[in-house]
């Protein structure tokens, strides 16, 4: 090693060193937890986590939310700005306590109370952050206490925290997410990352500045999705490819003892955030494809197509458009008698059209009269819902339902399903890389519960068969 004059330093130089750089750390750290007790004694601004939600989640959910306050508390630790917010947190008993002890969170020099929220503050003390509520924080007020559900930001749980807050009747505020990030992915922010944003406010009353510093810190987050996300639609066009020449050479016409299932529409028809096997189309057709062959209510011969394309919008879908003359006119699925149309969700989601999606729903309806008219059973899914543009998807979802009751007095009634936005679709486990997209267990889950709708509309495709024959007094 050489100090600065690029000489070589003597071992007593270097020894020397260690014990300055040593002795530096040892010094950062005093000061670190100096601030950390005046913090304590003299809080500039309260923050507390409210761990009464812990008895309603799952032991991965609980250990998630640890990892985010041990994230939070390491911030803290190792802040450099001239102030720290006091941590507390309530409703620490029970199994939580357990789980705290093991990632070391007992031995913090935080606050803990075992009693709930509202037996430590009064109402008139407290704002509770909550995504959902409709007054948006400014500034922060020094005198308020500051309270953040221990939810972890993966589990989708509307106004959960919104409607506990005013069940104990304490006020409610939202951070200004939306207006310093309008291009992020989700409003919702993690436990942490509240925190981080609390405090830098708290230093320099800076908005835009505290999101930045949040923005950084989620980059090679974002990578990895987009990453992810860029490696699944590869391997969709290789499997594609794969599929459209093997269906030309291979492809057997409907009869009467031989049908097909037709799924057209964007990333959730197609199986994006589905595992990765080669051989078989993924996504809802394969997890569909092991229901009917172990049902014992179907004798025929059944195929499900996978024609979805990611990230397609449902004017793609329009007849005379690219994908519906690609698959109606020419393609070897056109004669498919069941056709289940999943679309229009990843394009709520980024709210590309009108505000309230009626041309969305416009195309929807175009589409299944067009195949209703080609004499096709057709079922028309759901949006999935995701925290950006919910109302969009939600107002979509209830015109869908509506357009579907209306049919029923028709000879070929447009059928409801898949329900993709069912509460069991946003939780984490059943969702992919992005938090939004189904994962294989959620595959498996939609088909089993549209198994249940499906299979009725099979056995009747079925029946004009063996109807045909009774009529031929072949049976």
């Amino acid at each position: 090693m050489k100090n600065p004059t690029g000489i070589a330093l003597s071992w007593t130089e270097l020894d020397s060193n260690k014990r300055e750089e040593t002795e530096r750390i040892k010094m950062h750290r005093v000061e670190q937890y100096q601030k950390l007790a005046h913090a304590r004694m003299f809080p500039r601004l309260r923050v507390v986590v409210d761990l009464s939600f812990t008895s309603q989640q799952t032991l991965r959910e609980c250990n998630s939310l640890l990892k985010q306050l041990s994230c939070a508390y390491g911030y803290i630790r190792s802040c450099s700005l001239s102030s720290l917010l006091s941590l507390e947190v309530t409703s620490y008993h029970g199994g939580i306590v357990t789980l705290c002890h093991k990632h070391g969170v007992a031995s913090w020099p935080i606050l803990k109370h075992s009693i709930p929220l509202n037996e430590v503050y009064q109402p008139e003390d407290v704002i509770y952050l909550s995504p959902d509520a409709p007054y948006e924080i400014d500034q922060l007020d020094n005198t308020k206490i500051y309270v953040i559900g221990g939810i972890v930001d993966r589990t989708v749980r509307k106004n959960e925290t919104m409607h506990y807050a005013s069940r104990i009747q304490y006020q409610t505020a939202r951070l200004p997410v939306r207006k310093y990030m309008p291009e992020a992915r989700t409003h919702i922010l993690n436990v942490n990352s509240v925190i981080m944003a609390l405090n830098e406010v708290m230093n320099h009353r800076d908005w835009a500045r505290a999101f930045q510093m949040l923005g950084s810190t989620m980059t090679l987050r974002e990578i990895a999705i987009s990453f992810y996300f860029h490696l699944a639609i590869a391997y969709f066009q290789i499997r594609n490819w794969i599929s459209q020449y093997s269906t030309t050479i291979f492809a057997r016409p409907v009869n009467e003892y031989h049908h097909k299932i037709l799924i057209i529409g964007d990333d959730f028809a197609s199986g994006i955030g589905d595992s990765f096997h080669l051989g078989n189309s993924g996504g809802l057709s394969t997890a569909l494809h092991g229901f009917i062959q172990r049902s014992d209510k179907i004798r025929h011969k059944w195929e499900v197509i996978n024609a979805g394309i990611p990230l397609s919008k449902t004017d793609d879908w329009q007849a005379g458009a690219k994908y519906f003359d690609r698959i109606f006119r020419t393609g070897s699925a056109r004669d498919a008698e069941i056709v289940v149309v999943i679309a229009g969700s990843i394009e709520a989601r980024h709210h590309r059209g009108s505000k309230d999606g009626s041309n969305m729903m416009s195309n929807l309806i175009q589409l299944c009269d067009a195949l209703r008219r080609k004499e096709k059973r057709v079922f028309l899914a759901t949006l999935a819902l995701s925290p950006q543009n919910d109302h969009i998807q939600q107002g979509i979802n209830e015109q869908i339902k509506a357009y579907c009751a209306r049919s029923y007095k028709h000879a070929n009634p447009l059928v409801l399903g898949p329900r993709l936005d069912l509460p069991v679709f946003q939780r984490r486990q059943n969702q992919s890389f992005d938090e939004f997209r189904f994962n294989a267990h959620g595959f498996h889950v939609l088909a089993q519960k549209f198994s249940e709708e499906l299979i009725p509309a099979m056995t009747a495709v079925e029946w004009i068969t063996w109807k045909e024959h009774l009529e031929r007094g072949r049976c």
